[in-house]
């Protein structure tokens, strides 16, 4: 059973990212993100999230100002000071959970995501959709 769970999150995170090239016009390179960190024991390892929007590599005006727009709202329902909210330049996002005994490697993860690399980016997804 785990393995149909993980096909389907699979799908889901692939199809989010389609979501995102098809209604955006981001390339497959420019909707995804992943970087390479070193763990506490000095291994070196690459960390991925499920998608990503560089607001600069939407191309469509109409599409870039709904991102930025839904950035903005989400930024301000999140309490992130209106210097921050002017400096952010895109938005990384965790579409899938892994299977109940993944969940807590993958809950760690995303905190060591987010902990390294939290200045330019935000996960949290409000009411309104960029895609729009």
């Amino acid at each position: 059973m785990t393995s149909v769970y993980r096909q389907i999150g699979i799908g889901v995170e692939r199809l989010f990212r389609l979501l995102l090239q098809d209604h955006l016009g981001l390339s497959i390179a420019e909707s995804e993100w992943s970087y390479e960190t070193t763990s506490s024991g000095g291994k070196s390892r690459t960390l991925h999230l499920d998608g990503r929007i560089e607001i600069d590599a939407v191309s469509d005006p109409a599409a870039r100002r709904r991102v930025k727009g839904w950035m903005n709202d989400a930024a301000v329902e999140l309490g992130v000071a209106a210097a921050v909210r002017r400096s952010l330049k895109g938005a990384v996002f965790e579409v899938r959970q892994g299977t109940r005994a993944k969940t807590q490697k993958r809950q760690n993860a995303d905190i060591a995501n987010a902990s390294t690399r939290t200045r330019a980016h935000t996960s949290h997804a409000s009411s309104s959709c960029p895609l729009r």
